[in-house]
């Protein structure tokens, strides 16, 4: 992180850095983890010199002790000091809720431990489900080199189990088991069987061996937080592409009746089941298999309307038709069929993870759609990566979000 000061005061940023929860690695005074130095480098100073009348700038290189630094337990101890039961960071997450009855980073145990470049091991992701870590190798030959750093997982965080999957832009195979608390299982198929993990107090369901994917997307986990937080009482919810249906159990949690659209009907099934272990009745709220592009056809036709409404879609997808959506390509059009479900006053969260649609360009076409639909966006929200998900210089998040809230009076 760069700081630029523009006050002197002693101990000064080291003691913002702690406030905030995030001491600097180091710095034993004000709770920073273990290292060979204080990792705090006055990089630069510049001033104006009172006798040169000219402004003099001093630079000092980075000292080698920084990049001694061991990046996988700088990274464990990073995320432990923001999802663990740290005092200072809590109460300052509650200073900066909107509400009394949003929850703190506390009550979250599953995030996103190494992200990449960005915590020195470049083409891997790890992420902890409430200490099973689940390890993806985004090359063949990373995952070829990773019997050391699955050793060093298991060293240093002392992880319930870890798998491992390979997850390249060719290819994504399901995940394997191969160490556990009581040792290694090298090879071992993740066993078919869902185990909960908390996030902002709800709780869901995930497994390693039933599909691909786990069951929940932790990078969405801000824009859940934002649901439960929202007044939802006596409202309804349409999320569409709806897979587990995270995002209706947070609205359901906030008071909202949900409407959860999903091509698989086991997904559904598994959305009931996360409905049931957060106390919420499924039979309360509807859920709707079949093509999300075809079912938001009918709902416009029978002139449905809900006072919210979710479309988080695959980057690619197939429709029921065959036709293959892009988001790059179709994501307007997709919104054109939503936006007139949407109530008077309501809103809509329009969400993607496709790389090459820019944050900018995803804005116009989200515009673009209001337009042709007759509606006025006031105002327009732009969210994207949990903190967890740190990027490496010069890299763009790959998640973009906007929430839009549509005025009350179409045009």
């Amino acid at each position: 992180m760069q700081a630029r000061p523009h006050t002197g005061k002693t101990h000064q940023i080291r003691r913002h850095a702690a406030d905030n929860g995030f001491p600097i690695l180091g710095d034993t005074e004000y709770g920073g983890g273990r290292a060979s130095r204080l990792m705090l480098h006055a990089h630069k100073l510049s001033f104006e010199h009172p006798s040169f009348l000219a402004r003099i700038t001093f630079t000092a290189s980075v000292p080698r002790a920084f990049d001694e630094v061991d990046p996988l337990v700088a990274a464990i101890e990073f995320r432990e000091l923001l999802f663990g039961n740290v005092g200072r960071f809590c109460e300052a997450a509650q200073r900066d809720a909107d509400s009394q009855s949003r929850p703190t980073i506390a009550e979250t145990d599953t995030f996103r431990l190494i992200n990449g470049e960005a915590d020195g091991f470049p083409d891997v992701i790890v992420d902890s489900y409430d200490g099973t870590l689940l390890v993806q190798w985004q090359t063949q030959s990373v995952a070829e080199q990773g019997t050391e750093l699955i050793a060093r997982l298991q060293k240093e965080c002392r992880p319930r189990a870890i798998y491992e999957q390979l997850a390249t832009k060719q290819k994504r195979a399901k995940p394997k088991l191969v160490g556990s608390s009581g040792g290694s299982a090298d090879g071992l198929e993740a066993p078919r069987q869902r185990f909960p993990i908390r996030e902002n107090g709800l709780t869901f369901l995930v497994n390693f061996g039933e599909g691909l994917a786990t069951g929940i997307f932790l990078d969405q986990r801000e824009n859940r937080r934002r649901l439960l937080a929202m007044p939802l009482a006596g409202k309804t919810v349409l999320n569409t592409f709806a897979y587990t249906c995270a995002f209706s159990v947070a609205a359901a949690k906030a008071g909202a009746v949900t409407t959860s659209v999903d091509l698989s009907k086991n997904y559904l099934e598994w959305g009931k089941e996360n409905f049931r272990v957060n106390g919420l009745d499924p039979a309360a709220h509807d859920f709707v298999s079949g093509d999300a592009f075809s079912w938001l056809k009918r709902f416009g036709k029978r002139g449905q309307r809900w006072d919210g409404l979710i479309i988080d879609p695959p980057t690619f997808s197939t429709t029921k038709q065959g036709r293959a959506f892009q988001a790059e390509r179709d994501y307007e059009d997709l919104v054109v069929l939503a936006m007139p479900l949407v109530a008077p006053g309501g809103w809509l969260l329009c969400s993607t993870n496709q790389r090459t649609l820019e944050a900018e360009q995803f804005e116009k076409c989200i515009k673009a759609a209001a337009r042709r639909s007759g509606r006025i966006i006031e105002p327009l929200e732009f969210g994207t990566l949990p903190f967890d998900y740190r990027l490496a210089q010069k890299e763009k998040p790959y998640l973009k979000t906007f929430w839009a809230t549509l005025a009350a009076n179409p045009t």
